[in-house]
């Protein structure tokens, strides 16, 4: 709380010193320039005087502010000592609900990886019944195919016969014309 408010007095303290120095180097500029006027040189000490007034108000908030600090300081070690002994309590109870958590964060990583081989498992499983049950549909279409190339071979050897049959007496036919 104080440490941001002394920063923001600090940054605003910063800041007025640059416009201060802004201020300075236009009326430098202007006096080169010869554009100086009375009126704007009135303004311009009179911004002056304004800035440098709030630097030194800010000089003594911030010197308040660090008393104020120091004065709180001393309140809160008094409290501090009054408050040891429930303070040791406290840790002993915090690190016992810390030893808690970190058993139970060990104990939902183990079911969580538990069940993550678990679903790893039932899908290798059903991998498994489906890539059997292709096998089973691949063997059947191979016994399939297999019996009608059986059929077929069978059939072929079947008009084979027919086939030479028919040659021998085609053959027969033609000695017995060549008789004639």
């Amino acid at each position: 709380g104080a440490e941001a408010i002394a920063d923001a007095v600090q940054w605003r303290e910063k800041r007025m010193m640059s416009e201060l120095m802004d201020v300075r180097r236009r009326w430098a500029k202007d006096v080169r320039r010869g554009m100086w006027k009375d009126e704007k040189a009135r303004r311009m000490r009179s911004r002056v005087r304004r800035l440098k007034a709030e630097c030194r108000a800010a000089h003594s908030r911030l010197r308040l502010l660090a008393e104020a600090d120091a004065l709180r300081d001393r309140m809160e070690v008094s409290r501090i000592n009054a408050s040891a002994a429930s303070l040791t309590e406290l840790t002993g109870a915090l690190r016992k609900a810390l030893l808690e958590r970190d058993r139970l964060r060990l104990r939902e990583y183990g079911l969580k990886r538990e069940m993550k081989d678990a679903i790893q498992e039932n899908q290798w499983r059903q991998e498994a019944e489906k890539l059997a049950s292709q096998h089973e549909v691949t063997r059947r279409f191979i016994r399939e195919m297999s019996e009608k190339l059986l059929n077929t071979k069978r059939r072929n050897e079947e008009l084979c016969k027919q086939l030479d049959a028919v040659e021998e007496s085609k053959l027969r036919c033609q000695q017995l014309e060549a008789e004639l």
